[in-house]
């Protein structure tokens, strides 16, 4: 069976959250980088996770194009992929990144980590939070119940820039 973006990101949330700990809240098509690149599924815990997927219709090379994005926004970095991927995955991802690999069997898709995911050492929280919309982290806090975030943060001009 062909692994297909779509069976993999539905199992994918799943497995997120029947985890302990389950994420406080998942998010998919996260665009960073004023949308330079968009993160398939994101989970929150006190810190934010990318899970990137490339199934058996993608092509690997292009999660190497995100990543200089997504490291400086996630404090962890986990690809998901398919047996297809997961040997050329090791070598080509910085070691920090997480490999998940999904499989398909008689009981549906399970997952398997071949390597779990270390903290970004590349990750810097200011340029992680500039590389939002503003709307983007009112969404956030309105999902994690920040009361009055909005009010605190200010637009300059038109541009999105957050004070």
């Amino acid at each position: 069976m062909i692994l297909g973006d779509p069976i993999i990101r539905e199992n994918l949330k799943r497995f997120l959250t029947l985890r302990q700990p389950a994420p406080k809240i998942v998010f998919e098509e996260f665009g960073v980088n004023n949308g330079r690149a968009i993160a398939d599924v994101v989970a929150l815990y006190k810190y934010a996770h990318c899970f990137e997927i490339k199934s058996d219709k993608d092509k690997l090379q292009r999660v190497l194009d995100q990543s200089r994005f997504f490291d400086q926004t996630f404090s962890k970095l986990t690809l998901v992929t398919t047996n297809k991927f997961a040997e050329k995955a090791i070598k080509l991802l910085p070691s920090y990144w997480g490999i998940l690999v999904a499989s398909s069997n008689n009981n549906g898709i399970t997952f398997k980590y071949l390597k779990g995911a270390n903290f970004n050492p590349v990750w810097n929280s200011k340029k992680s939070l500039l590389s939002l919309w503003k709307s983007e982290i009112i969404n956030i806090g309105n999902n994690l119940n920040c009361p009055g975030l909005k009010d605190r943060l200010s637009l300059s001009g038109n541009n999105g820039t957050i004070h």
